[in-house]
């Protein structure tokens, strides 16, 4: 097997203290039930840092350095992020398709996206820190109930790198949005926060307050 951990039951796991270096494959894989994942450090993986799917899961104090893939994913699942390290990840840092998640004091530095929210229902993105190469939150899909809170976001492409970017495509609609107390720092010719829709009812109750906005060059 190429993965360094992984779990497939449909029961409660806990993962403490977990050091994984050049794996070949995911480093940790948990797929249905629950997980706790605790003080976890993986280095130059190959494939996803910490994949779950169809799960909850709560991961604390992970450290996730030179990832090939993206160094979080969750499908379908309910996840607790709580004060990770991000560094080098090749790919999105954290990406989230469906399920709901809570993203808490995280500290990201990625090559692509930071955070990519797609179809999830329930995001609270508050107190990280995320320098990216694109966009720091990017939100798409059929999505709600999304507050992005108390964030420092700095992004350095010159396209596709808004600090937030809201984009739903086709028939998709996302709704609910509280964006508030952040601060960006764009260094392109970019936008603090880019909420783009298609057609009539793509997009509604959206909250922006108490931005800061800085460097943007247009």
């Amino acid at each position: 097997c190429s993965n360094g951990v992984i779990y497939s039951l449909n029961n409660k796991n806990d993962i403490n203290d977990v050091t994984m270096v050049d794996n070949k494959g995911i480093g940790i894989n948990i797929n249905g039930g629950s997980a706790t994942i605790n003080d976890v450090t993986i280095t130059g993986n190959s494939a996803y840092g910490i994949y779950v799917n169809d799960t909850t899961a709560t991961i604390n104090n992970a450290n996730i350095i030179n990832n090939k893939a993206e160094a979080i994913y969750a499908n379908a699942a309910t996840t607790i992020i709580n004060d990770v390290t991000i560094t080098n990840s090749t790919l999105n840092a954290i990406n989230i398709t469906g399920g709901e998640t809570s993203i808490n004091n995280a500290n990201i530095l990625s090559k692509a996206y930071g955070i990519l929210l797609t179809g999830v229902n329930g995001a609270n993105i508050t107190n990280n820190n995320i320098a990216s190469k694109y966009s720091g939150v990017f939100v798409t899909g059929t999505s709600s109930n999304i507050k992005i809170d108390n964030n420092n976001i700095s992004t350095t492409a010159g396209s596709n790198s808004d600090g937030i970017k809201i984009n739903p495509y086709g028939n998709d609609v996302i709704h609910d949005i509280i964006i508030s107390n952040n601060n960006y720092d764009i260094k392109s010719y970019a936008n603090g926060i880019f909420i783009i829709t298609y057609k009539s009812g793509n997009i509604y109750n959206v909250l922006i307050e108490n931005e800061t906005i800085s460097n943007v060059l247009h």
